[in-house]
């Protein structure tokens, strides 16, 4: 694992099925920025990595992923020692092309902080 993703081991794996998964994670001083509130670069990480590991669900042979577009908008701030649920959804597993969106929310209010979008070229491995 790449070190600046050595903050990520303490991502739960909630539910994950019919091409939709939930992972939570409590908010600790390396998820945060300067106002204690989760940073933006580490929301947009999340959303990469989690719904990347989530498209890898839709295809049955070895396929890797390069992320062709990726977005995020901030609607609302975690709080350093909030849980955050992490929400993703396949869009779309095409042959080529792969879709897929994550929500952010709060754990205890479910009010939705981040929304995130993926757009992913699939890559088959030989």
């Amino acid at each position: 694992m790449a070190p600046f993703s050595n903050h990520l081991v303490q991502v739960k794996l909630i539910s994950c099925k019919d091409q939709v998964a939930q992972f939570e994670l409590q908010l600790e001083k390396p998820h945060c920025n300067l106002n204690n509130s989760l940073h933006g670069g580490m929301a947009t990480v999340l959303i990469d990595l989690y719904t990347c590991a989530l498209l890898k669900t839709a295809y049955e042979k070895n396929v890797l992923f390069s992320t062709t577009e990726l977005k995020a908008r901030f609607l609302g701030a975690a709080k350093l020692g909030d849980t955050i649920l992490m929400e993703a959804r396949i869009t779309r597993a095409g042959r080529t092309m792969a879709f897929a969106e994550m929500d952010i929310l709060d754990k205890a209010t479910k009010k939705i902080l981040v929304q995130g979008t993926q757009t992913a070229l699939v890559v088959p491995q030989e």
